[in-house]
């Protein structure tokens, strides 16, 4: 949960940092950062597990990697929290459509 929030608003500080630049958001980026953050919004709802956390925190990590140059480093504590929420989290067997 804590990782969705802060991405949020990194998200919204990215949005505001760049119109007051005077350009345009690459919006590709919003769109890679929406990616990372859908497994965890699934998890939080139950539907997913550690699976869909590792993904997020590579997507996260990823994400970070490329907005480096500018303010990047700021989703450090969301993959963070993704990572430790998934190494945290106990392996289940249950599948997600519930049969098995």
């Amino acid at each position: 949960m804590a990782a969705t929030i802060w991405t949020g608003a990194y998200v919204a500080a990215y949005l505001v940092l760049v119109r007051h630049g005077g350009n345009s958001p690459a919006w590709w980026y919003i769109g890679l950062l929406a990616i990372g953050v859908a497994p965890l919004i699934v998890t939080v709802a139950g539907w997913l597990s550690r699976l869909a956390l590792v993904a997020s925190a590579v997507v996260l990590a990823l994400a970070m990697l490329v907005g480096l140059l500018s303010i990047g480093i700021f989703l450090l504590p969301s993959a963070v929290c993704v990572i430790v929420a998934a190494s945290l989290m106990k392996p289940t067997s249950r599948t997600v459509s519930g049969v098995g």
